[in-house]
């Protein structure tokens, strides 16, 4: 894991069972990248399922909980609103 000085994150993490986060509501935007497996993502109940390879945006202040099986999963969380339009537009 990294702590940038502005409130950024980015860290690489393994699951090796199934499992279920809870629901959160994150105060900065979040870019993930599913490395391996399948992670679903669940946004405000509506569940986006990712596979290795796949991306996606989640802006500041929404809520998100996220469902997987044996998964890797790079993020990176911005807390700046120049990193976030960088996000966006990848």
């Amino acid at each position: 894991m990294f702590d940038g000085a502005d409130g950024s994150q980015m860290a690489f993490w393994t699951c090796a069972q199934t499992a279920k986060s809870r629901e959160q509501v994150h105060q900065f935007d979040e870019y993930m990248v599913v490395v391996e497996a399948c992670y679903t993502l669940i946004i405000e109940g509506n569940k986006i399922p990712l596979r290795a390879g796949e991306q996606y945006f989640v802006p500041r202040g929404v809520r998100q909980s996220s469902g997987f099986r044996s998964a890797k999963v790079l993020t990176a969380m911005f807390g700046t609103p120049s990193s976030a339009s960088f996000a966006a537009n990848v």
